[in-house]
């Protein structure tokens, strides 16, 4: 058919990559990789191997292995860190594979309004503004900061600047009157 896409075909023969019975990736690239590496320091033993070392033998970039051994080797038990750039395995026994992880309920999407109103931020669409306006109204001609405003209103300074020069820069009444200090003049 025209206008459709078809996936090529698997390469079968002496070009194909090799499968799980030919030693292969069974869980992953990144499985195979742990197991390879874990495989190489087990055989260095006590004495250690460098990560130079272990990228050569594993013809692999050296910050891909250093990066492995920084995030994920020092979670396993039995990898230690004997020197610069150089582990060792002090465990016992070989390390087992490792556990697929474990899942994890999904997060929400938003932070219901609820809980928002319960630390005195603002949790409906206005109400900031009704805030603001209230303490500007309040304040008067002398003014306020918006560290003041931000403080009172359980919110950071950052965000209520941007309501100033986003929202608040549309409200006639309000008036700069210096640094990240506005006044009400209506």
């Amino acid at each position: 058919m025209r206008g459709v896409w078809h996936p090529p075909p698997r390469r079968r023969g002496p070009c194909a990559s090799p499968g799980p019975a030919e030693g292969g990736k069974v869980g992953g690239q990144a499985r195979s990789f742990e197991a390879r590496i874990l495989e190489l320091v087990q055989a260095a033993g006590k004495a250690g191997i460098t990560v130079k070392d272990l990228a050569g033998e594993l013809g692999l970039n050296y910050n891909r292995v250093y990066t492995w051994f920084y995030k994920t080797g020092k979670n396993v038990p039995g990898l230690e860190k004997v020197g610069e750039a150089e582990y060792a395995w002090v465990g016992s026994t070989p390390s087992p594979a490792p556990a697929p992880p474990a899942a994890t309920a999904p997060k929400p999407a938003t932070k219901p309004a609820v809980a928002r109103a319960a630390k005195g931020k603002p949790a409906k669409r206005g109400e900031l503004k009704e805030a603001v306006l209230s303490l500007l109204k309040a304040t008067g001609k002398p003014g306020i900061g918006v560290k003041d405003i931000a403080a009172r209103l359980g919110a950071k300074p950052k965000n209520i600047y941007v309501w100033f020069t986003s929202t608040g820069k549309s409200i006639k009444e309000i008036k700069r009157i210096g640094p990240a200090k506005y006044a009400w003049v209506g």
